[in-house]
């Protein structure tokens, strides 16, 4: 095999599981290869596992090169992958950027529940002026300037519906991290968003957006994961 090769998609099949749990990995380092996020974490139950990671930091507004070319091209890829699978019930995991991919991919299939951790819910230029989001400004620029003549979507607020029945999305943020509060906040409004917020010491030399890593080592996040495998 190439050594220069990046695979974009792993995927472990359990016959006898009748659940799915598809992650998306965030941005990581300027440097370190985005990681395929919950791979560890999710060893802990037997079911169907993809995971998939947006090599090109884009919010996975470019899809995913070779495969898919943008998120909604994504979106039918994952599409097909679930129908092939046939599983009773499926959870989407992200973690910041990851976060995002999860709530589209629940709203745009209309299947599931997005279980996401510090997600922004929009990268529009409006809105992040609006807040005073400047996080990840050359990775968010160079996500327009990739995607501005793809088909994308800036702003999850609008796949959204009042009568959103067919998925759920539950995020987690901290509750001394300003933005996060206030991209999960955009989504409140939806009978079928909840919202859980930690108040959290941030693990040495990190921050409070990643409260992932606090409720990992707390133990928190092996029960939100064993939490859905019980699942009626």
């Amino acid at each position: 095999m190439n050594s220069n090769y990046k695979p974009q998609i792993i995927e472990d099949i359990v016959p006898e599981s009748n659940k799915l749990f598809i992650t998306f990995g965030g941005l990581w380092g300027e440097i370190v290869m985005p990681p395929f996020e919950f791979y560890k974490s999710l060893k802990i139950v037997h079911e169907n596992k993809i995971f998939i990671r947006d090599i090109t930091r884009s919010w996975y507004q470019c899809g995913l090169p070779g495969l898919a070319d943008n998120i909604f091209d994504l979106g039918k890829l994952i599409n097909n992958k679930i129908m092939e699978i046939d599983p009773e019930e499926v959870f989407y995991f992200g973690n910041s950027m990851g976060g995002f991919a999860a709530i589209f991919f629940a709203a745009y299939l209309r299947r599931g529940k997005a279980i996401a951790f510090s997600p922004q819910t929009f990268i529009s230029l409006s809105k992040r002026l609006k807040n005073k989001d400047l996080r990840w400004q050359r990775h968010v620029f160079d996500t327009y300037k990739k995607s501005f003549f793809k088909k994308h979507i800036y702003d999850l607020e609008k796949i959204f519906d009042e009568n959103n029945k067919d998925f759920s999305v539950e995020i987690f943020v901290a509750k001394n991290d300003r933005l996060d509060v206030i991209h999960a906040n955009y989504l409140k409004k939806f009978k079928n968003v909840r919202i859980n917020q930690y108040d959290i010491t941030p693990p040495d030399g990190k921050g409070s957006h990643c409260l992932v890593y606090f409720l990992r080592n707390q133990g928190i996040l092996e029960n939100i994961i064993k939490k859905q495998v019980k699942r009626e």
